[in-house]
């Protein structure tokens, strides 16, 4: 149908298709999804250095008891 057909300038909203809602609804559904597997890679990436960053301070004190401890024993 002519959407200008019964007034020049006047234009006559359509409703739009099942079909074209569901694929806006699906788009729409695809791009979250989209966003919220970056954001949930983002987390992750930010707790495995977060745990890493531990565990490295973790290993470095360990390192400096045990040269503390064989600078005392070697005094």
């Amino acid at each position: 149908m002519n959407r200008h057909a019964f007034y020049p300038g006047v234009v006559i909203p359509t409703v739009p298709s099942r079909r074209k809602q569901l694929l806006r609804f699906l788009r729409w559904l695809a791009l979250f999804m989209v966003v919220a597997v970056m954001v949930l890679g983002a987390v992750k990436v930010v707790a495995i250095l977060w745990t890493l960053d531990a565990q490295l301070d973790s290993a470095f004190l360990q390192g400096m008891n045990a040269a503390r401890q064989l600078c005392t024993r070697g005094a």
